[in-house]
């Protein structure tokens, strides 16, 4: 979303698409859809689906198809992007391709390599070597935080770029209401540990605080358990995956935002190079946010910075429904949490400052390497 915010919304840049996703043939840019070879398909429903993942992630894109030679050529790019994080054959395919046309090549690194990947535990650490030499490789490495890039040795040209929002319509003053439940509102993954978060708090604050706070939730593919995707569907506390125009609609009738991040310490790689894009899109939305994460994430840190978030540093589903139930008591905390992100928004995460960052470090890299 962030990228095609960039180089779809903006006039900066044309933007040629190849891909493995069917739905790029529907948008506007040109795109080249690269279907998966049928017995690739059969293996990836076998027992074996891990080796078979992970040994394309390993050696998949060293060849150029003739129909991406051919589309490259027609397109005549001056610069390759790609997103590695999470690592793919995809992004070595882009180096592949930016070597044979000798064109600079763009890395972003949105995620660490392994989130939402699937590969056999054997080869970890294979991947994660190639993973941290890609990062080497690119000729202009684009980190998602501060976290992603001081999780990588030096690069002789990184940048930091966090997540395009988008653009906050400025609707005016904020105003608290007294007289009726808070409505608590979410908008994003809720598949990995998210979801298992987001019900254990639903549970506690349905049992301890009846009546005092509405949750409305929209994402997909939720990880919580079947009884309370039942329940949630029941009484309209979930959604479902909405568009953007209707997700942002709903969110501006909330009255606060809720923003978890994981807790275990099997997840703290991902969770501390992250810097999730709902967070910059909340801060249009002009509603205090609650941050809950451990201590060492990216959304905490700059939350804390701007003072712009309330925050939750314990895993505890009562920890967090306490610090719901103290904002809810506190309007003038509120209207200063709104007031500090909106500064924050304008200060650092404007969309137009972010883009203006891109695109002069994605002319000057072509302009040196011409």
């Amino acid at each position: 979303m962030t990228f095609y915010r960039h180089f779809c919304e903006r006039q900066d840049f044309q933007a040629g698409v190849i891909t493995h996703e069917p739905a790029a043939a529907k948008q506007s840019y040109p795109s080249l859809i690269l279907p998966s070879l049928p017995v690739f398909d059969r293996l990836t429903r076998t027992r074996g689906a891990r080796w078979v993942h992970g040994f394309d992630h390993l050696f998949g894109g060293r060849r150029v198809p003739p129909q991406v030679d051919r589309f490259v050529r027609s397109f005549q790019p001056d610069a390759i992007f790609t997103v590695a994080g999470a690592w793919s054959s995809m992004a070595r395919l882009a180096e592949t391709v930016a070597t044979r046309f000798q064109l600079p090549l763009i890395g972003s690194f949105n995620d660490w390599w392994y989130y939402n990947q699937i590969y056999h535990p054997v080869l970890h650490s294979a991947l994660s070597r190639q993973f941290l030499d890609f990062y080497q490789r690119c000729d202009l490495a684009i980190c998602t935080s501060d976290g992603m890039q001081d999780a990588f040795e030096s690069h002789r040209n990184s940048m930091v770029l966090y997540p395009t929002g988008a653009t906050c319509p400025g609707h005016g003053a904020f105003a608290s209401p007294s007289d009726r439940p808070l409505k608590v509102g979410f908008g994003g993954n809720l598949g990995d540990w998210y979801g298992g978060m987001i019900e254990s708090l639903v549970r506690y604050v349905e049992e301890r605080f009846p009546g005092e706070f509405q949750f409305r939730l929209f994402g997909s593919r939720p990880s919580w358990s079947n009884e309370f995707d039942e329940h949630v569907k029941l009484n309209g506390t979930f959604r479902g995956q909405v568009d953007f125009d209707t997700l942002s609609g709903a969110m501006r009738d909330c009255d606060i935002l809720l923003l978890p991040m994981g807790f275990d310490a099997a997840i703290r790689e991902i969770e501390s190079t992250s810097f999730k894009t709902k967070f910059l899109d909340y801060l249009t939305f002009e509603k205090p946010i609650v941050v809950w994460g451990p201590e060492y994430c990216s959304a905490v840190r700059t939350a804390r910075e701007f003072d712009s978030a309330e925050v939750c540093l314990s895993e505890n589903p009562s920890n967090m429904a306490n610090v719901l139930v103290q904002l809810k008591s506190d309007p003038a905390r509120q209207a200063r949490l709104v007031s500090n992100a909106g500064l924050m928004y304008r200060d650092r995460f404007h969309p137009d400052r972010l883009h203006s960052q891109l695109v002069e470090r994605i002319k000057g890299l072509i302009s040196c390497e011409s």
